[in-house]
């Protein structure tokens, strides 16, 4: 029986620690990590509003919305576990944002990475030499050419801002009032510290060693999550020995007077291969008198989405049918049930349409102008 490794990880400086700090805990397979004293939002009752938290195989992605005091200068992590001789290796990769760009969060484009690893000190502590990351940054970053390309960059920035004062707060603006000081006196750099406001992290991966065997890794990105985007529902799915996790997400970018529209993204059980539908699910608004997305059904190696919807007088149920072949999701059948709002009693056969109708479609080639042209034919 394979032991369970617990790890703690303490992102705090040497001298600021905390007692009572805030926890944000991440479980993975064979690794817990917990993180202590960062930004007070970052903690397990933001999940999934602050951060999205992706297992991979032994790899655990977290994507932050925000993190407070991003380079790794300095920090201490701290691991509690039954195994012993652990190691920590650490993969940072790392940019420059400009001052100004920050609002934007943009950065130069010259990314350099380093890898430091680490061994406990007497007290079972992994700390990150002070000084260490950004000497490395420095010496990789610090050159003529980032200079030069830093300057460019600079230049465009500031230009914007005198051509559109407005957008930045009107000419008495301190955006403006440093533009337009910059541009007159053609300032020139003699290095990036006068011309950026921070170096950053674009990554950063946690590695836990055990020898030279990678027991399990923590991928943490600057990412932003899309907050548009708000997932409805999930769903696992098994046959033939295959795996595949289902997930119902609205996309608000797309709507109507009476439903919202949605898509189906779905993962195989390595996380190394992903289909997403076009946004083909229905999914009824608060004030909409319409039902709309009824279920998702799985039957060996096909699966159907159930949904209600309103054509003219016609309220409608939709089956929209798909077929795993050869580890492709291909459109296997589309039925429609037609009901006569104006006439409950009004006998409508239902209409089924096949491959004999529409040929190989695959699943994200399905899209709802597509369903709406089959539907205009007979079904064969």
């Amino acid at each position: 029986m394979k032991s369970k490794l617990i790890v703690i990880l303490l992102i705090a400086s040497c001298q600021n620690q905390k007692e009572n700090s805030d926890i944000f805990t991440i479980k993975g397979k064979n690794v817990s990590v917990s993180f202590l004293n960062v930004d007070s939002s970052n903690t397990n009752r933001y999940v999934g509003e602050y951060y999205k938290v992706e297992p991979l195989d032994n790899v655990i992605k977290i994507t932050p919305a925000f993190l407070e005091s991003d380079n790794l200068d300095g920090k201490i992590f701290l691991i509690k576990s039954s195994i012993k001789e652990l190691k920590l290796r650490l993969k940072y990769k790392f940019d420059y944002n400009f001052k100004g760009y920050e609002k934007r969060d943009l950065f130069l484009g010259i990314e350099k990475d380093t890898i430091l690893f680490l061994k406990p000190n007497d007290k079972g502590q992994y700390i990150i030499p002070k000084g260490k990351v950004l000497s490395e940054q420095v010496l990789k970053l610090n050159n003529v050419r980032a200079i030069q390309k830093a300057q460019k960059k600079l230049k465009d920035y500031y230009s914007e801002i005198i051509n559109n004062p407005e957008q930045w707060g009107g000419d008495d603006s301190a955006d403006f009032i440093n533009a337009k000081k910059y541009i007159e006196k053609s300032i020139e750099y003699s290095n990036l510290d006068s011309l950026l406001t921070n170096r950053d992290y674009k990554f950063f991966q946690l590695d836990v060693l055990r020898d030279n065997d990678v027991i399990e890794s923590f991928v943490y990105t600057r990412d932003k999550i899309d907050k548009s985007k708000t997932i409805i529902n999930s769903w696992d799915w098994n046959f033939d020995q295959n795996k595949f996790n289902f997930t119902l997400i609205k996309d608000s970018g797309v709507t109507n007077n009476y439903f919202d529209k949605g898509y189906l993204s779905i993962k195989n059980e390595s996380g190394n291969r992903v289909w997403n539908s076009n946004s083909i699910v229905k999914i009824a608004k608060t004030e909409s008198p319409y039902s709309a997305f009824e279920k998702l059904v799985f039957n060996r190696n096909y699966f159907t989405i159930e949904q209600f919807g309103i054509e003219g007088d016609f309220i409608t149920y939709e089956y929209i049918t798909f077929k795993n072949v050869d580890k492709e999701f291909y459109l296997y059948k589309y039925g429609v049930d037609y009901t006569n709002k104006r006439n409950l009693d009004d006998d409508i056969p239902t209409k089924i349409w096949t491959t004999n109708d529409f040929g190989e479609i695959k699943f994200e080639d399905v899209t709802e102008e597509l369903l709406t042209k089959v539907k205009q034919s007979n079904p064969k």
